[in-house]
This record gives C-alpha cells, structure tokens and sequence, in this order.
C-alpha cells in the first residue's frame, strides 16, 4: 500500500508540473500598422511583444524540464510556440520599419 500511494503522488507530482506549462496566448495580440499608428501604440506593441516572447521562451524551457514522457505530450505546442515568436518578432520589426518610414515621410 506505500508503495502505491508514493508511486501515486509522484504521478500526480509530475502531472502537476506537466499542467505548469501553460502555452502562452499568442492570438491576442494585436501588432497595429506602422503606416498608421502612433510613437506611444508602436512602444506599447513592441513591449508586449517582448513580453510574450519571454513568455514563450519560459513555456519552452518548461517543457524541455520535462520528463520525456510528458514532454511528448508538449513539443509539438511548444514548436509552434517557437515558431509563433519568431513570426511576431519579424511582424514587429516589418511594422517598426514601416513606421519608421512613415514618420520620415511626415517630416518630409
């Protein structure tokens, strides 16, 4: 009986880290155009980029603290994650670049 209610809570133990890593909530943010938007709506998108983008690097270094079990479970997720930051920052850097012209353009 010990033996099954210790190989039970180190069940529910590593269950538990598994739930731990959350993926992070990519769909809701929203990058405005560079073209259109203002200095405060571009300083505010790139923070919040930044920030998810540390959120998805804290979700995949959970997962990767994994037990292999459980990280089978997770690495396709934590792939997209990955990806999906990546896709952001290139999002965010092409709106910077396009408000960037469009002030220079402004000051014209």
């Amino acid at each position: 009986m010990q033996r099954y209610l210790t190989a039970l809570a180190a069940a529910m133990l590593m269950s538990g880290q598994a739930l731990a890593c959350e993926v992070p909530d990519i769909a809701s943010l929203d990058i405005p155009s560079g073209a259109s938007a203002t200095e405060a709506e571009m300083i505010q998108a790139q923070q919040a980029v930044a920030d998810l983008v540390s959120a998805i690097e804290a979700y995949a270094a959970c997962v990767d603290g994994l037990a292999r079990a459980d990280q089978r479970d997770h690495i396709r997720d934590r792939d997209d994650a990955v990806d999906a930051a990546h896709r952001l920052a290139t999002r965010m850097n092409r709106e910077i670049r396009n408000f960037n012209r469009a002030v220079q353009l402004a000051s014209r």
